[in-house]
């Protein structure tokens, strides 16, 4: 008799673990379509968007407003609205991947609350990685960085204007502060050759100017590589 509770035992405590494991998986096909397609939360990984968002601080990001992909198939689903200048996004920079390597660089996120991922647990700076960043050109501008200050020229003008002049958007750029890992010395210091963006290529920029610089003051991309759009920090609750 005792032989036979025992198994009995086992088989509830084997049902529960497989009902639970059921329920996780359930959950997390959820999870994935849910941060995929409409919602998903990122954190903001350096200063280099300072003073609007500062380091480890969470922000909400929706793939929903440029038009998400769909998985193994490569089709764009349209978007609320095109990107403009002046939006802020989480763009992914890297060794591009493919479906299950995402799927499990998701999954890594779920268990974590977005703390750990693939680039963060190999500490391979080749694995995808992501940015927060502001778009401040637009396809078929020309791009020019003079110490920091970038000003646009759009498509079918003649002359550059300031961004603060063509975006229509309020935000601040830091442009003083230092790193260790620089000095006045440095080749490039803040100013670039003028910047042609092709069919479909985007630039974007760190607010604060000089420590984006560093990890990569502009990014010329194009709308592949975007997660989504910033909507707001939602962590921690007070203002920094």
């Amino acid at each position: 008799m005792a032989g036979k509770f025992d198994y009995l035992n086992r088989g509830k405590r084997r049902n529960k673990l497989f009902s639970a494991l059921k329920y996780i998986f359930l959950f997390f096909v959820i999870y994935s379509a849910v941060t995929h397609f409409f919602i998903s939360s990122y954190s903001v990984n350096s200063s280099s968007m300072k003073p609007l968002y500062n380091s480890s601080q969470k922000i909400l990001v929706s793939p929903l407003v440029y038009g998400s992909s769909i998985p193994l198939l490569n089709i764009k689903l349209p978007g609320l609205k095109k990107p403009e200048r002046g939006d802020v996004l989480v763009l992914a920079k890297g060794r591009k991947s493919n479906f299950f390597v995402d799927i499990l660089d998701n999954f890594l996120g779920f268990l974590s609350f977005r703390k750990i991922s693939l680039a963060t647990l190999t500490g391979d700076r080749n694995t995808k990685q992501y940015y927060v960043r502001r778009l401040v050109g637009l396809p078929g501008d020309t791009i020019k960085i003079n110490n920091y200050n970038i000003s646009i020229k759009p498509d079918q003008k003649e002359y550059f204007v300031s961004e603060k002049k063509i975006i229509n958007r309020k935000y601040d750029i830091i442009k003083n502060s230092t790193s260790e890992d620089m000095s006045n010395t440095d080749p490039f210091f803040g100013s670039y050759d003028e910047i042609f963006l092709k069919k479909n290529e985007y630039l974007l920029a760190g607010d604060n100017r000089k420590v984006s610089f560093q990890s990569g003051y502009y990014i010329k991309t194009d709308i592949s590589s975007f997660k989504g759009m910033v909507l707001f920090k939602y962590w921690p609750l007070q203002k920094k």
